[in-house]
């Protein structure tokens, strides 16, 4: 991030050592130095990532509070740098960072501290100093903080293997980056010192991030260290911005929801599935499979950081009306996956629409259907109407076997005439009830002629 006043830290004429291993995204870091910026046109550009300046050791940064709201109105993934000058005290420099800074959202970058000037220091004192910032911002945010530099710059000047850091590095002109020591990958890459953007006049430091957006979505979320993080996988509701699903009223809907554990401790039985926004309310649509009220479900056995895991439950569907439930994640007695310095997802960043519909109509068990005449036929005056065994009239006639038991033709239809399957009046093999009109009435007629 090189001013008028200092020199070029991010040039390498060497072969080239580390290289992105996959997708990447396209991001920007800005200063006051790039002036007022239209963050829309920057986002239409197809910048997923900024990260801005706050201040040059104790000087702030005339432009950071426009660049800090802009690019979160906008969509683009911020990030916070501090030019750090170890000739002041660091602690007091990490402390300007988090006031200017406010509480950080679950989707914001971690704090960087950006290492390319010496003030006079020795390495062993720009180290110490290194360490002490570190620690603060660790303590006013629990977030572990990133180190921007230069391969050369840090070698030279600094010395120390920090690699639990990550890393964004600044590496100008070649297709990939080589890595200072202590470090075998870097997260970021200062590419450009001279790139163009819409929406900002001049250059502007072009970055990329070793990943895809939804892999920058979860480093922001876990900041390379959180012990408890989750991403989105898959689920079977719909998406929120989808449509509602259905659940008939006195009814229970099985549904599902994956997730991936980003964090670096392992999920447990203590790892619940729960009701967010806000937190630990209980849910009118909750089920008989739930742990408790608040607690659709919970982990069975461990899932190992990287694996997945389907949290399985049910919706039941009590009043009429629609529902829109928030979800979050949370260890019992330890964090919530939200809380500062974990993983996320932000409470209410799983979000399920259900609707209670009217559920479906029981017949009268006494009221089968009506005659020719329109009145009603009662099972209990003896018409039966259809069952499995083949008993039972059909009232109207019908193929067997159609679907509708109001319908279906059994063998031994008694109101009118049918396609049957089996035997009996209607039936191949038996007569038909016209037949035996024809034949009653031939007897009649016999009877009056003798």
């Amino acid at each position: 991030m090189p001013t008028a006043d200092r020199e070029p830290i991010g040039r390498s004429d060497e072969a080239l050592v580390v290289c992105a291993d996959g997708e990447t995204t396209e991001g920007i870091d800005v200063s006051s130095w790039q002036g007022d910026i239209d963050w829309g046109a920057v986002r239409s550009a197809g910048i997923d990532f900024a990260i801005v300046r706050v201040s040059d050791g104790s000087y702030e940064d005339p432009k950071f509070d426009r660049n800090w709201s802009g690019a979160r109105a906008n969509g683009i993934v911020r990030g916070v740098y501090q030019f750090f000058r170890p000739g002041q005290d660091p602690i007091a420099q990490a402390d300007l960072l988090v006031r200017r800074m406010g509480e950080l959202q679950a989707d914001d970058l971690s704090p960087t501290l950006d290492v390319e000037a010496t003030d006079g220091q020795s390495a062993s004192t720009i180290a110490s100093r290194i360490s002490q910032w570190v620690a603060r911002i660790e303590e006013r945010t629990g977030r572990t903080p990133m180190v921007y530099t230069g391969k050369y710059f840090w070698n030279d000047h600094v010395g120390t293997d920090m690699p639990d850091l990550p890393l964004w590095i600044a590496a100008w002109g070649p297709p990939c980056p080589d890595t200072p020591r202590g470090w075998g990958d870097w997260h970021f890459w200062q590419y450009s010192s001279t790139g163009s953007v819409a929406g900002i006049s001049g250059d502007v430091d072009r970055d990329m991030f070793n990943g895809s957006v939804a892999d920058l979505m979860a480093f922001a979320r876990t900041g390379g260290s959180a012990r408890y993080g989750a991403e989105y996988v898959d689920q079977s509701w719909p998406l929120a911005a989808d449509g509602a699903l259905e659940v008939p009223q006195g009814t229970d809907v099985p549904i599902w929801i994956e997730l991936r554990n980003t964090g670096s401790e392992p999920w447990d039985g203590s790892t619940r599935f729960a009701l967010a926004d806000p937190r630990d309310r209980t849910s009118p649509l909750e089920a008989a499979d739930w742990l408790a009220p608040s607690r659709p479900d919970g982990v069975e056995g461990t899932v190992a950081p990287g694996d997945t895991y389907r949290f399985e439950f049910s919706v039941h569907g009590s009043d009429l009306g629609d529902y829109d439930e928030k979800f979050g994640l949370v260890q019992e007695g330890v964090t919530w996956f939200s809380d500062p310095g974990e993983g996320g997802p932000p409470d209410g960043y799983i979000e399920g629409r259900f609707t209670v519909v009217p559920g479906p109509e029981e017949p009268d068990a006494g009221m089968v259907g009506e005659d020719d005449a329109g009145a009603p036929v009662d099972d209990d005056a003896g018409v039966a109407h259809d069952d499995d065994a083949g008993g039972g009239g059909d009232i109207h006639g019908g193929d067997a076997g159609a679907g509708d038991p109001y319908r279906a033709a059994p063998a031994d239809a008694r109101l009118h005439g049918g396609c049957s399957a089996a035997g009996g009046p209607g039936a191949a093999g038996g007569p038909s009830f016209a037949m035996l009109a024809i034949l009653l009435l031939l007897g009649v007629r016999r009877g009056r002629s003798t």
